[in-house]
């Protein structure tokens, strides 16, 4: 048993370097990275960064906002009632999330089918899960910058030096996480699905309208009222 138990955090100990690895290297050298990913990654480093990130999207609102209420929990009134909510709200937005992403690897692996020649949907749908997780990292950033924002300036934000300066700072890192979000997915459907410039171009135009049916059906369940994609 004491055998299995160190084998089993081995194995663990592995694969979170290589979330880890693979995190950094989307910073540093995304092409190379998720080349690498794409041939010799392994498929549960996906599955358990797509645990966490999703983990977080589900207990973000209640961070941000807290108060009881469909966002979430007072956390100087706790009690069993409001802990059933938060805890309700939170897995509703876990599952979303996980299913989100996968809808957007069918969509990206499906687009893949219409335009490459020979492709092979099962393969390219791995080679995408694989790497698409990692495109999740300035969404992350995103929030997480948000959130933070929301703690030191909160609402109103009155036009003054103060909150002039957030409005401008909050666009310039929107903005820089915004481009290389599109630099990622640039590089998902070159290297995940093989694609040339052309097959690039007209997967997006049909990707975009398809992503704001999604988006509006996420908000019309009250899920999300930015989606997580």
């Amino acid at each position: 048993m004491v055998r299995f138990i160190k084998i089993f955090l081995g194995w663990l100990s592995a694969r979170v370097y290589e979330c880890g690895a693979n995190l950094y290297g989307t910073i540093q050298h995304p092409y190379l990275t998720w080349k690498r990913v794409v041939n010799n990654g392994h498929g549960i480093s996906s599955l358990i960064l797509l645990v966490l990130f999703s983990g977080y999207f589900g207990i973000r609102e209640p961070i941000r906002w807290g108060n009881i209420s469909w966002q979430g929990i007072i956390l100087h009134q706790v009690n069993l009632q409001s802990v059933k909510l938060w805890a309700s709200i939170s897995m509703g937005r876990l599952i979303a999330s996980i299913l989100s992403y996968l809808v957007v690897v069918c969509l990206l692996t499906l687009l893949g089918k219409i335009m490459v020649k020979n492709f092979i949907f099962k393969k390219g749908f791995i080679r995408v899960f694989k790497v698409w997780i990692y495109s999740y990292l300035p969404t992350f950033l995103w929030f997480l910058f948000t959130a933070g924002m929301f703690v030191l300036l909160p609402p109103p934000r009155q036009m003054t030096i103060k909150g002039l300066g957030f409005s401008f700072l909050f666009l310039v890192i929107s903005s820089g996480l915004l481009i290389w979000k599109m630099m990622l997915y640039l590089v998902t459907l070159k290297i995940g699905l093989e694609m040339n410039q052309k097959q690039i171009f007209w997967s997006t135009v049909i990707l975009i309208p398809c992503l704001f049916i999604f988006a509006q059906i996420m908000y019309w369940m009250n899920l999300f009222n930015v989606p997580y994609i």
